[in-house]
């Protein structure tokens, strides 16, 4: 099962396509985005990122959705599953990235709650951790807030990483509070 698209109350979203590299090109070369996710990236590194999240689509049948805003239809960033090794496990993580012109608007919850809605909902899945860099305070902030627990800290993509985990039924608990 392939979700094309959605939307949210403020954004469309829809599934990444080989012919999206200059979107992804605009997160990798966004100085103060790409700060919190370890430096800008090449041309070539961008290609590697957009062929390693299109084979999550069809090996995996989850990835990045694109989001655009509904009312400006300006590309704001990406967002969505992702199945990743973490110390030898495979689990379901939720990957997002804000262009750094729209950071603290909410988009990052907005985003997330989103794409969790439809892994738990949608495919089932059990649990889904999201990992952060240890000194990203905005994004261990939208991770709180979409439910997440902190698991234990790790070394991963060169760096100290945060593991925060949430399984189906913490999930549902918050959205009925």
């Amino acid at each position: 099962m392939l979700i094309d698209s959605f939307e949210t109350s403020r954004l469309q979203a829809k599934r990444l396509s080989s012919n999206n590299y200059g979107l992804l090109r605009q997160i990798h070369t966004d100085v103060s985005t790409m700060e919190t996710l370890g430096g800008i990236r090449t041309e070539e590194q961008t290609l590697e990122n957009l062929q390693w999240n299109l084979k999550q689509w069809e090996e995996c049948n989850i990835g990045l959705w694109l989001f655009f805003e509904k009312e400006t239809k300006q590309f704001i960033g990406t967002a969505g599953l992702r199945h990743i090794d973490i110390e030898g496990a495979l689990e379901v993580d939720l990957a997002y990235v804000l262009l750094s012109q729209f950071w603290h608007r909410g988009y990052g919850t907005e985003m997330g709650k989103a794409c969790l809605n439809i892994g738990f909902d949608k495919y089932k899945f059990e649990s889904i951790v999201a990992g952060t860099r240890s000194t990203n305070f905005s994004s261990q902030k939208v991770i709180d807030k979409l439910g997440f627990s902190f698991e234990r800290a790790i070394f991963k993509f060169g760096h100290e990483q945060f593991l925060y985990r949430l399984t189906k039924n913490e999930f549902h608990q918050t959205q009925n509070n």
